[in-house]
């Protein structure tokens, strides 16, 4: 089953009446169909509307992600600047949790939500008590990080490696950044949250994330509010459990320690990770097209990049009456993780035998193969049998 959660931004700069009718218009919309609203906010834009908040919390459940400011441009190269930061973080989110919490009292506050993000930000919020960080992919010192949900690690925000910190890394959209609103104007609404659902098989757990900017709502066409509508309707009919996004996060850490495996296919590429690394494939190529290296990164990588992903040479694919199997070879120039896609429809066969780490049917688009390399030349064989 699909996970789901809605997550109402709010620009604090539109907090004037007109804004307030905007946010009551969306919340009105979306609590007709009874689905609760995350709703993503600092003090300064909970002030005008904590009393509809307390409303729609004891109503619809409606919960809360405490935005935090930027802390400004910091090298970590820095060893001044980073006990500097060491020692302001922590007292800034204590500060701003305590202006939430005068200002909604039933709030309990598990989950922050930054734009900047770092793992010394990441070690502060475990120290503090929370379970989750919203905001993953939101700007470009994010890049590297897995698509969905994963736990950092602990030198690198943006690594879904070991060793891990015990905050949930939580993506801005499980859209990147595009916006609801956008969508509905665009007439590509369903699309995102059907490709989730048709990659449930074969995922341990997928969580689909859909953030609202609530300013955008009054500029939408009866069409598209009719739209959203038919969309939160599609949503209670459906094989999709609606939660709040720390009941989403309580969730995660429930069934994971670390990173889990984690893929998404459609008809032209497939993306995958897991604590170790993430790679990208298009179709009817082996090679991943990009890889982000979570445990032996390339020293220059600020992301994990691997810049010269090693070539297959030598590929065979030989069949016989009940049997295919397949051989490659690939050099390598230090030991890595790795992976591989095999595409095609090879629903029907079984694993027989192979000396890689493992093999995931990608439904029938594909075989994703995990293996490390070793330095020098690796032999791959997998074999297949009805």
């Amino acid at each position: 089953m699909l996970t789901y959660v809605l997550i109402a931004t709010i620009n604090s700069n539109n907090n004037d009446p007109g804004s307030r009718d905007r946010i009551r218009a969306l919340a009105e919309v979306v609590h007709s169909h009874n689905i609760p609203i995350t709703w993503a906010v600092s003090s300064k834009d909970v002030q005008p509307i904590a009393e509809s908040l307390t409303n729609w919390h004891q109503d619809y459940g409606d919960d809360i992600v405490m935005m935090l400011p930027d802390f400004g441009k910091i090298d970590l190269r820095n060893p001044e600047q980073v006990v500097t930061l060491r020692e302001k973080i922590p007292d800034q989110i204590v500060k701003h949790h305590e202006q939430l919490q005068s200002l909604l009292e039933w709030v309990d506050l598990t989950i922050a939500g930054a734009n900047q993000k770092n793992h010394i930000l990441v070690s502060t919020l475990a120290q503090l008590g929370f379970d989750g960080l919203w905001g993953y992919g939101s700007s470009k010192g994010d890049c590297g990080a897995p698509f969905s949900f994963f736990y950092p690690s602990i030198e690198h925000h943006n690594f879904g490696g070991v060793p891990a910190s015990q905050i949930a890394a939580i993506p801005f959209s499980s859209t990147g950044t595009t916006d609801l609103c956008d969508l509905l104007v665009g007439k590509t609404v369903h699309e995102p949250l059907d490709l989730y659902i048709s990659n449930l098989d074969g995922n341990s757990w997928l969580g689909f994330v859909q953030q609202v900017d609530a300013s955008k709502f009054s500029r939408l066409s009866t069409e598209c509010i009719d739209s959203l509508d038919e969309h939160l309707g599609r949503l209670i009919g459906s094989d999709v459990r609606i939660q709040t996004l720390s009941e989403m996060v309580a969730d995660y850490r429930s069934k994971f320690d670390q990173t889990t495996e984690t893929y998404l296919a459609n008809e032209s590429q497939c993306l995958y990770y897991n604590h170790q690394c993430q790679l990208t494939f298009n179709a009817d190529r082996i090679e991943p097209v990009q890889m982000h290296n979570y445990v032996s990164p390339s020293m220059n990588s600020k992301d994990g990049s691997e810049f010269d992903l090693p070539p297959i040479e030598n590929f065979r694919a030989q069949r016989s009456r009940n049997q295919v199997t397949f051989q490659f070879e690939i050099e390598s120039a230090k030991t890595m993780p790795y992976g591989f896609a095999i595409w095609g429809n090879h629903i029907g066969l079984e694993l027989y035998q192979s000396n890689v780490d493992n093999v995931i049917w990608v439904r029938d688009r594909l075989l994703l193969v995990r293996t490390d390399l070793d330095v020098g030349k690796n032999d791959i064989e997998i074999v297949l049998t009805i």
